[in-house]
């Protein structure tokens, strides 16, 4: 996970997109498909695979960044109505 977050960083993906960013990039290196899930549930032990894979990515990203995983809406909200 740590070499894909590099990448990611490399690639100035901003924090709020790695999540979603890293499991793509997970996905293409296992050449599987994983699912976005929000399941808050236990990833069954020792299984690396489907969604119990995506809720471990997620969780070392929400480990890594935490609450600035979190988009500032009242920024896009201010910015949206700037644009329109």
């Amino acid at each position: 996970m740590t070499e894909v977050d590099r990448r990611l960083r490399a690639a100035s993906v901003p924090i709020v997109g790695r999540v979603i960013t890293g499991i793509g990039e997970v996905s293409k290196i296992l050449a599987a498909e994983l699912e976005l899930t929000a399941s808050k549930r236990e990833p069954v032990p020792d299984t690396y695979e489907g969604d119990d894979l995506v809720i471990r990515i997620s969780r070392w990203f929400d480990a890594r960044y935490g609450e600035r995983l979190l988009m500032n809406l009242w920024c896009c909200t201010a910015l949206t109505r700037f644009v329109i």
